[in-house]
């Protein structure tokens, strides 16, 4: 055998070897090509997850409502994240049709919601309440039916007592307003914001001020 025989073996030979480096470099790139993929679909996934369950949390992260044991909410409610609803056997709390309970609020049972009921955010709603239908309770506001019989010097918070809220039909309460036990808020009525509720506000009226005060009576017509 010549030697021009011998070096075209022997360049048929690195062309061997340089078409197999070649074929092994290309499976290397589609592995590594079919692995990348398949982290950017697991990425993919993982940002609709998170994109998901961001969107059904309120912006302080509160979580979505579920509602608990001896709670009747109605047909078409809407209660917001974070509302907390505390209700037993012989403390439950209904709620009627089509009432929308925004995020944080607390409420306490025994307790009655009416229908068309708006209840804004972060509402602090005591035991023995009844809610009248259509009313509008605005953010920040505080129905407290509990508090003490004044006690002896050394106490002055002393024996407990519970008095019953009743609010009437159609009427309105403002933000921040506090209404204590025992008293009744006239249907159609409207509380000022901000106002301290001790007495009856009678239908049709608008109370406001600390202690809140009659400031007019609505004619019947608006």
């Amino acid at each position: 055998m010549s030697g021009d025989d011998l070096k075209v073996i022997v360049d048929m030979q690195d062309d061997d070897k340089m078409t197999g480096q070649k074929q092994e470099s290309s499976g290397d790139w589609t592995a590594e090509f079919d692995s990348l993929r398949g982290r950017i679909s697991d990425l993919e996934r993982t940002v609709r997850f998170l994109s998901d369950a961001k969107s059904k949390q309120d912006p302080a992260g509160r979580p979505a409502f579920k509602r608990p044991e001896h709670v009747t909410v109605g047909e078409g409610c809407r209660i917001g994240n974070g509302v907390t609803f505390s209700s037993s056997e012989i403390s439950p709390i209904l709620i009627g049709d089509r009432t929308r309970i925004l995020r944080g609020s607390e409420l306490l049972g025994p307790l009655t919601i009416g229908s068309r009921v708006f209840i804004n955010r972060d509402a602090y709603i005591r035991s023995n309440v009844t809610i009248g239908d259509g009313v509008s309770i605005g953010p920040f506001v505080r129905l407290i039916t509990d508090s003490h019989h004044i006690g002896e010097v050394g106490h002055r918070a002393g024996p407990g007592k519970i008095e019953e809220i009743l609010v009437g039909e159609g009427a309105w309460i403002g933000a921040g307003v506090t209404v204590l036990g025992g008293v009744t808020i006239g249907a159609g009525s409207i509380v000022a914001a901000g106002a301290l509720v001790k007495d009856n506000v009678p239908p049709n009226s608008i109370v406001g001020g600390v202690p809140a005060k009659i400031i007019r009576i609505i004619e019947e017509i608006l």
